[in-house]
This record gives C-alpha cells, sequence and structure tokens, in this order.
C-alpha cells in the first residue's frame, strides 16, 4: 500500500548574456519569475551546474528540471548530479517554449532548435505539440538521437508504450552510451512490470554515469518490487549523499521502511521528504499509510487528504482513503460497543 514515486528526472545551464540580447531574442524574461520547490524549469542556454565553487556539469537549452532549493537568485537542481544555477538562464515552460520559437524563426532549418521547443513542451504537459516538433526535427536530421528519445518520452505520456520503446531503442542504436535514453527505456520497463529489464538498464546507465541519482533512485524503486530491499535502501542512501534535497528519495526510502514495518523509520523519511517540499502527496500517501499501520486514523485520514488534494486524480490514493475511512469507522462502531457493554456491566 506504499507509493513509489516512478518519475524520471526528466531531461532535466552559467553563461552571461546581456539583456540586450534577449531582446534582439524577442523573449523578455519575467521579471516576476521566482521559481518555488518543486516547480519545473526549463534551461535557456548553455550553462553550468556549480556546487563548492566549482563546476561539476554543463546542462544544455531545452532541459527541464525539477527546483530542490532556492537561494536568493540561484536553484538547487539535480540532473545527472546537483548544484545551484542561476535561475537567470532557465524560464518557465511557457516562456521557454515563447523563447524557442524566436529562434526556430531565426534558424528554421536547425533541428536542435525544435528539439529544445519540444522539451519545453513536455515540460509544460504538451505532449502531442512537442511529438510535433520532434517530428519536424527528425525530417530535418534523421538521424537526430536526442529528437528520437525525447519523442520516447512524450509518446510514454500518450501510453504508447511499443512506440515509445521503439524510440529509446533507435536512440541506443545511433547513440549506445545515451544515458538518458537508458534511464528512461528502464524507467518504461518497470512501468510494465519488467523489474529485471529495467534494472540491466539502470544498472548500465550508473555504469556510464557512476553519479546519476535519478538512475539509483530508479534503481531502488525496480529492486523493491523484486523483493530486494536492502539493496534499493543502500541505492536510496547514496541518492541522498549525492542530492539531500530529493523529496522524492526519502518518499521512496519511507515505503521501503513501511513494507519492512520499520514505522518509525518511515515516518521520519515522509516528515523529511514533506520539510523538503510540501508538494509532494507520495511523502503524504506513505505516512498515511504508517499511521493506518498504526491505528492512527485521524493522522491517516488528515494525510490522505491532503494527498488527493495535491494529486486529485490519483486512483491509488482515493482508495487508500476509502480503506482509512472503512478502518476508523470499524474502530469507533467497536469503541461503542465496549463502552456500551461496560455501561450495561455497571
Amino acid at each position: 500500500m506504499s507509493s513509489f514515486d516512478w518519475s524520471t528526472e526528466g531531461d532535466v545551464m552559467i553563461h552571461l548574456t546581456s539583456l540586450l540580447a534577449l531582446l534582439l531574442s524577442g523573449f523578455v524574461a519575467d521579471a516576476e519569475f521566482a521559481p518555488q520547490v518543486g516547480d519545473v524549469v526549463v534551461v535557456l542556454r548553455d550553462i553550468p551546474v556549480r556546487r563548492g565553487g566549482e563546476i561539476i556539469q554543463k546542462l544544455t537549452p531545452g532541459q527541464c528540471l525539477e527546483v530542490y532549493g532556492v537561494r536568493q537568485k540561484f536553484l538547487w537542481i539535480s540532473s545527472v548530479t546537483s548544484g545551484w544555477i542561476d535561475q537567470r538562464h532557465v524560464a518557465t515552460p511557457e516562456h521557454a517554449i515563447e523563447f524557442f520559437s524566436n529562434r526556430i524563426k531565426q534558424t528554421p532549418r536547425d533541428a536542435a532548435g525544435y528539439v529544445n521547443r519540444g522539451r519545453a513542451k513536455l515540460g509544460a504537459a504538451k505532449y502531442d505539440a512537442a511529438i510535433e516538433d520532434f517530428d519536424a526535427a527528425l525530417r530535418l536530421a534523421p538521424q537526430y538521437a536526442a529528437a528520437f528519445k525525447c519523442r520516447g518520452l512524450a509518446l510514454v505520456h500518450k501510453d504508447s508504450i511499443d512506440k515509445a520503446r521503439d524510440d529509446f531503442n533507435r536512440t541506443l542504436a545511433i547513440d549506445g552510451r545515451n544515458v538518458e535514453a537508458l534511464l528512461y527505456r528502464g524507467a518504461l520497463s518497470a512501468r510494465t512490470g519488467e523489474f529485471e529489464t529495467a534494472i540491466a538498464d539502470f544498472s548500465e546507465c550508473i555504469r556510464l554515469s557512476p553519479q546519476h541519482a535519478g538512475a539509483y533512485r530508479m534503481r531502488a524503486a525496480a529492486l523493491a518490487k523484486t523483493k530486494e530491499p536492502e539493496k534499493a535502501l543502500e541505492d536510496l542512501s547514496f541518492v541522498l549523499k549525492l542530492n539531500p534535497k530529493d523529496s522524492i528519495a526519502l518518499s521512496n526510502r519511507a515505503a521501503i521502511w513501511l513494507e519492512m514495518d520499520e514505522c518509525d523509520k518511515a515516518i521520519a523519511d515522509c516528515d523529511a521528504a514533506i520539510r523538503l517540499n510540501a508538494r509532494n502527496a507520495d511523502a503524504y500517501a506513505n505516512r498515511a499509510a504508517v499511521s493506518l499501520k498504526k491505528q492512527d486514523f485521524d493522522q491517516a485520514l488528515a494525510d490522505s487528504n491532503a494527498a488527493i488534494r495535491l494529486d486529485p486524480t490519483n486512483a491509488e490514493f482515493r482508495t487508500r482513503r476509502a480503506l482509512i475511512l472503512a478502518a476508523g469507522q470499524k474502530d469507533t462502531v467497536r469503541d461503542e460497543r465496549v463502552a456500551g457493554s461496560e455501561r450495561q456491566n455497571k
């Protein structure tokens, strides 16, 4: 009854660009742009990720990133590794679509422009429009691995599983070391219950990119499904060393603790996940499951309601709430019967 978050890191950049250059591109940054933890932002240009004063990774235009922390004008993100980026060089998905549309007008034969805009559309959950952009890129560059990979991701969201798998396979046929394609294909296999196949892809991703937090997190979820909780805990603990702000890793670890009847540890991880990101629906759902196991029905119902407010379409959350309500009602009836019996004995 615990909840795992199977989300990928996504296609998840600091090159100083003058305001004049932005104006010439036809894009003016939103002066009120103030990302919060849990928001998705899109990279506009090549920028580095910094940690401890060092550049540890470079990001490219179009990548979608989840915000894990905010410090003044800097955002803590996690792509292959985790660190700080300057928020001046990212935008909301909608503003990024506008930015890349203007770039396409300037260079309509550049396939990368369509891929970048398509990525931004993925961040805005505009999957059909994203597929159109990836198709346009492939007409211009038929062997463009990134276009196949990103189209595959869009097709996953459209539940076109076979077509998505085919696109990930095409990506890897062109670029066998494409870690994101391995990650996405693994996530697709996990989604269809092929956990051993998924673990193989995640492990290959880790071999190619040993600090890839997303691959460890996803492998942990698959390992938990194959009844290997100790290995899953090892992977999630490593994720949290790489990115201590990873709320999803904490809520996933809580789910494993719950399956192992380690309720106190599960509660601690859920609490930590919610402190990091109050919009983490799975953290509330997992805490509700722990409270249900402990027969704390009031807390279970409060957390279940919170999870549903954050993710109203999640059928599993609603099923769990029904179980909590039923269990709480039975408990109330039992208490009333005991109280009535005691009154009669008096």
